[in-house]
């Protein structure tokens, strides 16, 4: 089954991208396979990607989640029909954290016996179609003294949280692990971001086995996206003379193989008096947010030798770009721009409708 559902992914080329976190009034987006997904308050909603790209888009509501929020949201490949939510409540009643809920979006309602967790420091990602990445509270022994995650769970649906295998675990004082599941034109990726009790922010990448191995990146980064099998990351330190500000790459095959090597590539380093906001990928292309006191830019780079070339993209409108979200199906991104959404990189900037 894994197999199955690992091949039709790969042939759509569809992927799940990270979603950012936003303000409970404004909204998140993700590009999920032959759709764009968008959450706006206690709504989740999808538009064909063929209507954005036609500049009509047809939204509709597939699942209301009143009267929680939903803060995120992440669909299972090659689907997308199954989603984890990650729900908040409205108000002074949301510092209790969020809560985990799976749900059908064709059918607009919670899965009996799926994954679903009471409110808490929760996060989770898929790992499979039968199994989840779970960091939160799972028990007695499960948080830092800070309330915060200190073990990374793999969780089988209709099984009790508490009997999940435990597969990493924090010394205490780390803060902010994160679980990733990323299904790209590279191949199926699994790993978590964590930071540990110096301070010193850490990426591990693991597979089928959970053989996690731990990248070689310096003290300080920002990790971004898998693209093209490589991993992405925004350097808060000089790596390999890779500048600080820069992205930096290094592909999956090598650091997974036996020898556990990785390979530094130099993506991208913005030009003096900009730097990168965020970047996500493609399918051939890394689409990059800039900002400097000259304005915002967005472009997108490929891979080359000796060095990845890049492409400015126009986004109309004045003021800050926020790069939303990007398609790995046709190498669009969502922006948004003086308050309009809009999506480019392929062909002329069409406006998106805001759900």
């Amino acid at each position: 089954m894994i197999r199955t559902v690992l091949a039709a992914a790969l042939f759509l080329l569809a992927a799940l991208p990270t979603v950012f976190t936003v303000p409970a009034n404004a909204s998140t987006a993700v590009f999920d396979g032959e759709e764009l997904t968008m959450t706006s308050g206690t709504a989740l909603r999808r538009a064909p990607l063929s209507s954005v790209l036609r500049g009509r888009t047809a939204w509709r509501t597939v699942f209301d989640a009143a009267p929680n929020l939903i803060e995120r949201s992440q669909c299972l490949p090659p689907s997308f029909s199954r989603c984890l939510l990650t729900l908040r409540q409205p108000g002074e009643a949301g510092r209790q954290g969020t809560r985990i809920l799976e749900i059908d979006v064709d059918s607009g309602t919670a899965i009996e016996g799926g994954f679903q967790t009471d409110f808490g420091p929760n996060a989770a990602s898929w790992y499979d179609d039968r199994r989840i990445l779970f960091a939160g509270d799972s028990g007695a022994g499960t948080l830092t003294l800070a309330g915060t995650p200190r073990l990374l769970k793999l969780w089988t649906r209709g099984t009790e949280l508490n009997t999940a295998q435990t597969i990493l675990a924090l010394v205490e004082g780390s803060t902010d692990m994160t679980p990733i599941f990323d299904v790209s034109t590279g191949g199926l990726f699994h790993a978590a971001t964590l930071q540990d009790e110096t301070g010193t922010d850490m990426l591990f990448h693991f597979g089928w086995a959970q053989n996690f191995v731990r990248s070689r990146l310096p003290a300080r980064f920002t990790f971004q996206d898998f693209f093209q099998g490589r991993a992405i990351s925004l350097l808060g330190a000089t790596w390999n003379g890779i500048p600080a500000g820069g992205l930096a790459s290094y592909p999956m095959g090598p650091l997974m193989g036996p020898k556990r090597l990785t390979i530094p590539e130099q993506a991208y380093v913005p030009p003096a008096g900009f730097g990168i906001e965020r970047a996500r990928g493609g399918r051939d292309r890394l689409f990059v947010q800039l900002r400097g006191a000259a304005g915002d830019r967005l472009i997108d780079v490929r891979v080359g030798s000796p060095k990845w070339r890049e492409r400015r993209i126009n986004v109309p409108g004045d003021g800050p770009i926020e790069l939303l979200a990007v398609s790995k199906l046709a190498d669009v991104a969502l922006v948004r721009r003086s308050g309009k959404l809009h999506a480019v990189g392929r062909g002329r900037a069409r406006e998106v409708t805001a759900p």
